[in-house]
């Protein structure tokens, strides 16, 4: 169990420095758009760009985390630890879910005190309803890229010439099928359930349902994508 807490710090710490740029970045942004203007339009969208820009650039950190192994020649030692192989990608994965964690709480934290304080006299949702749904979304595409990237990185770990070129038929391959088997998937997987969600916009109130389908889809590829990767790396993965 040492083995496994002590790489799972390694990689948590790797990328730190970067974490912390991110945090600061998203709490100036916040601040900003709660000390200045009022409710105009673009707002929101401001709101929104911390969630994209770390599902964006936390897939690379991902990728950075895996490739950076090969170039220091350090994924022999890797492979070489009393642990099982896929022990490697799983921890690597949780250390950047950990980071995606705690830039969701901070992006969606602003994101509510800016809608508490421009946007509740028009449009009213409450507090359970903001963080759950925001969490739905965000962490069901998070787990998706990073299942996508992990896959990618270990079919490169499983060979010795051409990853670039298999990481690419990889990437390229998933997005096919996931698109090909979107359609009937969420319409399928729409039958499951549904949540039910209450607004008051101006005073009237209006009911939208949300359904589960696209979101669960997405999520269910994404541990497909992770249960793939950790078999590649459990089976063919060798020092």
């Amino acid at each position: 169990m040492k083995p496994i807490v002590t790489l799972f710090k390694k990689e948590f710490k790797e990328h730190r420095l970067i974490l912390f740029f991110l945090v600061v970045a998203t709490v100036v942004l916040d601040l900003y758009l709660l000390l200045t203007g009022s409710s105009d339009s673009a707002k929101p969208l401001w709101v929104l760009a911390p969630y994209s820009g770390t599902l964006i650039i936390l897939p690379f950190l991902l990728a950075h985390a895996f490739t950076s192994e090969w170039k220091s020649d350090t994924a022999y030692v890797l492979l070489a630890l009393p642990i099982r192989p896929f022990w490697i990608p799983v921890l690597k994965f949780l250390a950047l879910l950990c980071y995606a964690g705690i830039l969701f709480g901070i992006s969606t934290l602003g994101g509510y005190l800016v809608y508490v304080r421009f946007y509740a006299n028009h449009v009213s949702i409450s507090t359970a309803d903001f963080w759950l749904l925001s969490a739905l979304f965000y962490f069901s595409w998070t787990l998706l890229f990073f299942s996508l990237v992990t896959l990618m990185e270990a079919a490169k770990f499983s060979v010795h010439r051409y990853r670039g070129l298999l990481g690419t038929a990889v990437f390229f391959g998933t997005l096919f099928f996931w698109v090909r088997l979107s359609d009937p998937a969420v319409r399928w997987l729409d039958r499951i359930g549904h949540y039910t969600l209450t607004l008051r916009i101006e005073g009237e109130l209006i009911t939208q349902t949300i359904r589960f389908g696209e979101p669960l889809w997405i999520a269910i590829t994404g541990a497909v994508l992770l249960g793939l990767a950790v078999l590649l790396f459990e089976t063919k993965v060798e020092v």
